[in-house]
């Protein structure tokens, strides 16, 4: 019984490691990039306007370099989806990079550096997109990120589950993606002081581009 017990009081201090951050609380974020334009309703819809390349909200908590991370918007845009997620002077993640299919990684060059995409540890794309067609406009898409240094190696290992329904009707059930990246950062990444952001970018788009911000939490012991 004591093994039963255990388990279930593991099981327990799991689930309840999971800690939900509001995006309608001002005291949780605030706009570190860019510009972004800001609904008064729950859900928070977030807006980038035309004339802004992007607008980023940043987390005022800290991460260390181990948590998990989880994620759920809507994605609105007219064309493309274009929302990242980033540890700046580490990575960044966009889901719908420049369309509704195709999910990428880059990672940080230097200290304010230019970033450099990183190819898929499975499928060797540097531009892998998600089975069965593209992401249903208006649908929720779920992102759960892990990451970790890697051993007491220099390397660095993100990984992105995205569970996303497709847009052709005949898939319309939830579909699972999971990418998987290395690389060396340029720092060390030993810290407890990381800074989550996450926001939309505009790339190569003039059309309307926005999301419905649904839940977000943070995990320190998945990992």
């Amino acid at each position: 019984h004591g093994g039963i017990g255990n388990s279930l009081l593991k099981m327990a201090n799991l689930a309840s490691s999971y800690q939900k951050i509001d995006f309608n609380n001002p005291e949780n974020w605030v706009l570190s990039s860019g510009e972004l334009t800001q609904s008064t309703t729950t859900p928070l819809v977030i807006t980038l306007p035309v004339s802004s390349k992007n607008g980023l909200l940043k987390y005022k908590g800290a991460l260390s370099s181990n948590e998990a991370m989880k994620l759920a918007f809507v994605p609105l845009g007219e064309e493309v989806i274009n929302f990242v997620i980033t540890i700046p002077d580490l990575y960044e993640i966009v889901i719908g990079d420049n369309d509704y299919q195709t999910i990428t990684l880059k990672s940080s060059t230097g200290l304010n550096q230019p970033m450099q995409y990183v190819a898929e540890w499975r499928s060797h794309s540097k531009r892998p997109k998600v089975p069965l067609g593209k992401i249903k406009k208006g649908s929720l898409v779920t992102a759960s990120i892990q990451q970790k240094p890697i051993d007491r190696s220099s390397r660095y290992s993100v990984q992105i589950d995205i569970t996303y329904i497709p847009e052709k009707p005949e898939n319309a059930e939830n579909q699972i993606m999971v990418a998987r990246y290395e690389f060396v950062p340029p720092l060390p990444v030993a810290s407890d002081n990381f800074h989550w952001a996450i926001g939309l970018i505009r790339g190569v788009t003039t059309s309307s581009i926005s999301a419905q911000l649904m839940d977000a939490e943070i995990d320190s012991h998945q990992l």
